[in-house]
């Protein structure tokens, strides 16, 4: 499920960039299809600020993101020589690379649904997996029961029956002995 979400957060960025890149392509080379980004919502701390006259400034960026570098020094490059010819305004390129981005964006979203299919598949054979492993253990419990209720019924004979044996071999010991006293009060009629 993990991977499921992180592959959902990574391909949903993704989309997302790409369809900013795009955007940022249609305005320079399609202005009609641009789309302007929506304007900030101010907190409500900063539209107390700017109520009372106060102008909300964004640091200027000191560098490039991620890295210690602050400035880039260019190489001194020879001077090219003057553009001479007619100017032609060059859109093919653009089309084609508009329409990689959204292959790009149509393979990510085909990735995002078998993610969600996978997922889905996964959920279900989860539920039955557990659905069984319920039954199963019910079925495993009443078993367990009935070989304990078994195991009392069976204690209980033994019981009864060892209670039986003693009484008999009481009552053998009993017979014994009187076996014994009889022999011996007949032993003078054999000599």
């Amino acid at each position: 499920h993990s991977e499921f979400v992180t592959v959902s957060a990574n391909n949903a960025a993704t989309s997302k960039l790409l369809g900013i890149a795009i955007n940022r392509l249609n305005k320079f080379y399609a202005p009609a299809l641009h789309k302007a980004a929506p304007k900030a919502e101010l907190s409500g701390e900063d539209r107390i600020y700017v109520n009372m006259g106060g102008e909300i400034t964004t640091a200027a960026p000191t560098g490039i993101a991620g890295t210690d570098v602050s400035r880039v020094q260019l190489l001194q490059q020879p001077v090219a020589e003057p553009f001479t010819s007619k100017f032609e305004k060059k859109t093919g390129g653009f089309s084609g690379v508009v329409a990689l981005l959204k292959k790009l964006i149509s393979d990510v979203e085909k990735d995002s649904t078998e993610a969600k299919t996978e997922e889905k598949n996964s959920q279900e054979q989860y539920e039955e997996f557990m659905a069984e492993s319920s039954a199963s253990r019910a079925d495993k419990v009443k078993e367990i029961t009935g070989l304990n209720d078994s195991k009392a019924t069976l204690q209980s004979s033994i019981t009864a029956t060892k209670a039986e044996l003693q009484s008999a071999q009481s009552s053998a010991a009993a017979a014994s002995k009187v076996l014994a006293s009889l022999h011996q009060e007949c032993d003078w009629l054999v000599q």
